[in-house]
């Protein structure tokens, strides 16, 4: 029997299970882009849930035009005219983050505008936000209040943008005033609402502070879906207390006071890397008092979560010596991509990626397409992970010397869930593999010797606790998948005359289906035995791989 409509119709969004990683190139050096320019290397990226992403690539040897490059080829270049403001074109691009319905945020510097002071842009895709030298229009400013400098750009899956920018209120005494402003806009993308989030002067907490400085890197802030922003800022306290990472209002790290770890205080906050998930969990890494071989630390939701000194996981006669200069990101799955460089003696298998405690790209290790990886790009923007935890991806060089982007996704693996009350009834799978493209073959097996019908179903979610049990239903059996709306979702499986049947799972080369675990239960239904009318088979979890 064929059952390829299975996983096309049955794979709904869920969060992916832990495993072994492949890498796989998105855009390689050599590869030609818009207006036939050879790509040179690569600076900034982005992905998002769908495995939709973004790569900023320097092409023809530096002296063409930068192009923004994704899965269908180039979306935007350095020198192309732009709408709005009139006459400009795009000159440089900054960086730029991808949100989960596929809408860029950018901030980028233009050509022909009026001066040096009205030459760069907020961008939601080629749509223009605001730009440099406009009023602010936002309530608790001025309204002579004008913007300064755009440092850069977060962007929500309602299309909100979030703005690390400087201001000039003519109501404050500095010229430069740093501000998170959130740049709301309407189902068409346009602007529709400036809101100041946090800004100089602004209290913090109840340390008896005021914000004096808004830190501008990059990764020193980030926002959610659901309307959170967690931000790294100075403060007028005492220097030995004066930094501070806020969330929502709420301070959750300060210089001066205890870190995760025992006796050991947050010691430096400037240079802090942050980041928030969907559910508000967060993750800092920043620096901690006391012995310079054990000071760096990135915390996730107020606990240690890994520090410098510590064993490289699956690495454990070495130490970790630093986090690089790169961004830590958390995913919705609670799961942490980082960058971690140790003290093997040999330097060229000392740095690696990791999501959590798994090494998932290790540089002289991890191969791609047969070619070994040479040196992996642990600075600003060098990775990216997505929302779900799904794709990861990242810059490096190989060892033929060529540079790229890349993407790192788990492997596909079945796993057999048995339950704790067998009637005998069985499922496996007996060829194929579980990535995208291929068939899956599954062998079903009832014992009795009755005429009926086979079904598959398949679920988001299992049943099954801690112990490994399902849930017992009178006269049904074990049941050891989801099974309450909208699951789960089933297709006939042809007749049982009682002998064992293969079904054929063609899965769809759908990238967006990648890292998906999914549960796969089959049952047999006996219309004419009263005695017998279910059985149920074990389980599996179906993880697809690229």
């Amino acid at each position: 029997m064929n059952a390829s409509s299975l996983i096309a119709v049955g794979f709904l969004s869920a969060a992916a299970s832990g495993q072994q990683w492949q890498v796989a190139p998105l855009v390689l050096e050599g590869d030609t882009v818009w207006g036939a320019h050879a790509v040179l290397r690569v600076n900034n990226v982005a992905i998002n849930d769908a495995m939709d992403w973004r790569a900023e690539v320097t092409t023809a040897n530096g002296l063409g035009p930068d192009t923004m490059v994704g899965p269908n080829g180039a979306v935007a270049q350095e020198n192309m005219p732009l709408l709005y403001p009139s006459g400009a074109t795009l000159r440089s691009f900054d960086s730029v983050q991808l949100n989960d319905t596929g809408h860029m945020s950018m901030n980028v510097f233009l050509n022909n505008t009026t001066s040096t002071s009205d030459d760069s842009a907020v961008y939601y895709d080629l749509t223009m936000l605001v730009q440099e030298g406009q009023y602010v229009q936002a309530a608790g400013l001025d309204p002579l209040t004008y913007y300064r400098t755009f440092y850069d750009t977060k962007i929500d899956d309602n299309g909100d943008v979030l703005l690390l920018c400087a201001v000039d209120d003519p109501t404050i005494l500095s010229t430069i005033d740093y501000v998170v402003m959130r740049l709301e806009t309407n189902d068409f993308g346009d602007l529709d609402k400036e809101v100041v989030v946090a800004m100089e002067g602004d209290p913090v907490g109840q340390t008896g502070g005021l914000i004096t400085i808004l830190r501008t890197g990059p990764h020193s802030y980030d926002m959610n879906d659901n309307g959170s922003v967690v931000f790294s800022a100075d403060t007028d306290l005492p220097t030995t207390m004066d930094g501070v990472v806020i969330l929502n209002n709420e301070l959750i790290a300060q210089e001066g006071t205890p870190s995760p770890v025992a006796g050991r205080n947050w010691s430096l906050l400037s240079s802090a890397e942050v980041s928030i998930n969907n559910t508000n969990e967060w993750v800092v890494s920043a620096t901690i008092a006391g012995s310079s071989s054990s000071n760096l630390l990135i915390a996730r939701n107020g606990q240690k979560f890994v520090q410098e000194g510590d064993p490289v996981p699956g690495l454990p006669q070495f130490t970790f010596t630093s986090f690089g200069s790169g961004p830590v990101d958390i995913a919705d799955t609670g799961e942490v991509l980082w960058y971690g460089d140790w003290n093997d003696g040999n330097t060229q298998v000392d740095t690696g990626l990791f999501v959590d405690d798994q090494l998932i790209v290790q540089e002289g290790v991890t191969q791609v397409d047969g070619v070994v990886i040479d040196t992996l790009i642990g600075s600003t923007d060098g990775y990216a992970f997505s929302d779900d935890g799904r794709f990861v991806i990242f810059e490096a060089i190989l060892q033929n010397g060529t540079d790229g982007a890349f993407v790192a996704t788990r492997k596909g693996q079945v796993t057999s869930i048995p339950g704790c009350n067998p009637d005998g009834s069985s499922m496996a799978v007996v060829g194929g593999s579980p990535g995208l493209g291929d068939t899956l073959e599954l062998r079903l097996n009832s014992p009795s010797p009755a005429t009926g019908l086979r079904f598959l179903a398949i679920a988001g979610v299992h049943v099954v606790d801690a112990s490994g049990c399902g849930v017992d239903l009178p006269g049904i059996g074990e049941v050891l998948i989801g099974f309450t709306p909208p699951n789960p979702f089933t297709l006939p499986a042809g007749t049982h005359t009682g002998g064992p049947a293969l079904i054929s799972l063609e899965i769809p080369n759908n990238p967006a289906l990648v890292g998906m675990p999914r549960y796969l239960q089959a049952y047999y239904l006996f219309p004419g035995d009263p005695t017998n009318l279910f059985d149920l088979t074990n389980a599996l979890e179906v993880t697809l791989g690229a």
